[in-house]
């Protein structure tokens, strides 16, 4: 939970039958307790492309947000966004987020590109890149 969640499905940890799954399903499959506490299921990898274009270089998020798995012969990429200790496989206690401000902001932005051109949504688009240490902002 931070201030930048406006709504989150929120799960508990323990053993008490609340615990998230996010943790196992979207570890890389054949990766024992390397990853996570026993395995995962390898949902939602990130495709090649995504791994080599996505991100811009110098921008941190990469580090924090995806990751490769494997050894001399084969290389899974995964999610590392919802990764977290689990003594239990699929109890975590890493909360889903369904709504951050930042999707406000980037909704709003969509609106005002659509309706009065890309100048007029480019501030609320730096600002979120500013929150979100991806600099410089964009000048377009």
């Amino acid at each position: 939970m931070n201030e930048e969640i406006l709504f989150t499905i929120r799960y508990k940890a323990g053993g008490y039958g609340l615990g998230s799954p996010f943790a196992n399903h979207f570890a890389p499959t054949s990766s024992g307790s390397n990853v996570v506490n026993g395995d995962g299921s390898g949902w939602n990898h990130p495709s090649y492309d995504f791994m080599n274009n996505a991100y811009e270089p110098g921008d941190a998020r990469r580090d924090i947000t995806v990751d490769t798995y494997g050894n001399a012969t084969w290389v899974k990429n995964y999610s590392k966004k919802f990764l977290s200790p689990v003594s239990n496989t699929f109890d975590a206690e890493n909360d889903w987020p369904v709504l951050r401000y930042s999707d406000v902001l980037l909704m709003l932005a969509e609106v005002i590109n659509e309706t009065e051109g890309p100048a007029n949504a480019l501030p609320l688009i730096n600002q979120v890149r500013e929150v979100h240490g991806q600099l410089p902002t964009l000048p377009w």
